[in-house]
């Protein structure tokens, strides 16, 4: 899927506004391009895609993009209520569930599979990518290996044997130790006409300033044109597995051989036991507190402390990882001087 006159964007460029990298776009690709040699009918406007993705994904109305899609059952059709300027793919009986203002690719095979057929043969080969740019005052090992489209700030290090990935973002002070892997593809298999394939992965890895590998870890680049985000000073140990699409806040840790599933949020200072696993598409809030070899399988809130497989939530964590005993109270003092308040189950500090 390599392409060498794809459109280069520097950092500044996706950041813009915000404090997190948009995703990467699609370029230059129009509907007609997409579906030539297909049996794909089109109804609608030859429209230019800017983003693939699922109906989740599905922008807002302020947003000036246009995604592509599909439908492949009714019951996922709250979806796409109200869109408008989109591009699905769906089946004749399903074109009921499609508001009229978007366009459709009409398939007598299945959706899913004509999507993914058409990303990874066309779409993928059409996405920006970062441009590259190594600083002087960066340490890579002369066995490490930098691929094209890198982009590494000041005072970054990376190992003996690293493998560091195109669209990937290295910020200030960074360090990936030996053997570790960041902005490969992740695992999306799928069934494309009669092979399972692992479907082209177009986004990138953004680790910000301060961030910590640890030896023999593999961070996946984004499906869909995303990062895979890694906020400023978060550490990550060794032999630890972060997926596709995965958004964590600042100061988060991952101790060794643990596991964080595709699109799964942890947000500012989680930490994540040893052989402890997150499933996908999951939020854990603020300050969670994962035990060791636990597999979080529903959401957390904010200072959570959650222990078992599934884990349950056994109790609530102070940002200094201590253990809060609300006892009868709605209010405790932790011994590291921080004041917090339970209210409607959820903790909240105070001071």
């Amino acid at each position: 899927m390599e392409r060498n006159d794809a459109e280069r964007v520097l950092p500044e460029e996706l950041i813009g506004d915000g404090d997190r990298p948009r995703p990467l776009r699609c370029t230059g690709l129009r509907i007609s391009e997409l579906i030539e040699g297909t049996s794909l009918e089109l109804r609608g406007d030859d429209l230019e895609i800017t983003r693939f993705g699922p109906l989740s994904s599905l922008p807002g109305a302020d947003e000036p993009e246009i995604l592509l899609s599909y439908l492949n059952s009714a019951q996922w059709a709250h979806q796409i209520e109200g869109s408008v300027g989109q591009v699905v793919i769906t089946t004749e009986d399903l074109i009921e569930h499609v508001p009229p203002d978007n366009a459709l690719l009409i398939t007598d095979g299945n959706p899913q599979e004509a999507f993914y057929r058409l990303f990874s043969e066309k779409g993928a080969h059409h996405y920006e990518r970062l441009a590259p740019r190594i600083d002087p005052n960066a340490r890579i090992e002369p066995s490490a290996v930098v691929g094209a489209d890198v982009w590494i700030e000041a005072d970054t290090y990376v190992g003996h044997n690293s493998v560091v990935l195109p669209n990937t973002y290295l910020g200030r002070g960074v360090a990936i130790k030996p053997n570790t892997t960041v902005g490969g593809d992740g695992f999306e298999p799928k069934v494309i006409g009669e092979r399972m394939r692992i479907i082209p992965h177009t986004g990138g890895a953004w680790l910000e300033d301060g961030v910590e590998v640890g030896s023999s870890t593999c961070i996946d680049r984004g499906l869909f044109g995303e990062f895979t985000y890694l906020g400023r000073d978060t550490k990550v140990d060794n032999l630890v597995h972060v997926a596709h699409s995965v958004t964590t806040g600042e100061r988060v840790c991952l101790v060794a051989c643990s596991e964080v599933s595709g699109t799964a949020t942890l947000e500012d200072g989680v930490w994540i036991g040893p052989n402890a696993s997150v499933n996908q598409l999951l939020t854990l809030g603020a300050h969670s507190y994962v035990g060791t070899a636990s597999v979080v399988t529903r959401n957390l809130e904010r200072h959570s402390l959650a222990f078992g497989a599934p884990a349950k939530r056994s109790g609530w964590a102070c940002v200094c990882r201590k253990k809060l005993d609300f006892g009868e109270s709605m209010e405790v003092v932790c011994s590291c001087g921080r004041r917090f308040e339970l209210a409607d189950d959820v903790v909240s500090l105070l001071s």
